[in-house]
């Protein structure tokens, strides 16, 4: 099995997203860590709402 191979994407707060192409299968990963958890969607927006969520809890804001 090969390894992917993560591009910096960009920064949201913090957290550092990285993606993946696949250009024979057409898909993107995204992924990033968050305080040793691994994230990972081939959405870009998921990704961003994920990492929202991530810092918001980190500052103690809850969702509404």
């Amino acid at each position: 099995m090969e390894n992917e191979k993560f591009d910096f994407f960009q920064s949201y707060g913090n957290i550092d997203i990285w993606f993946s192409q696949d250009t024979v299968a057409g898909k993107t990963k995204y992924m990033f860590w968050f305080m040793g958890k691994t994230y990972e969607s081939e959405d870009r927006i998921k990704i961003l709402n994920a990492a929202k969520t991530c810092l918001n809890s980190q500052l103690g804001r809850g969702s509404k």
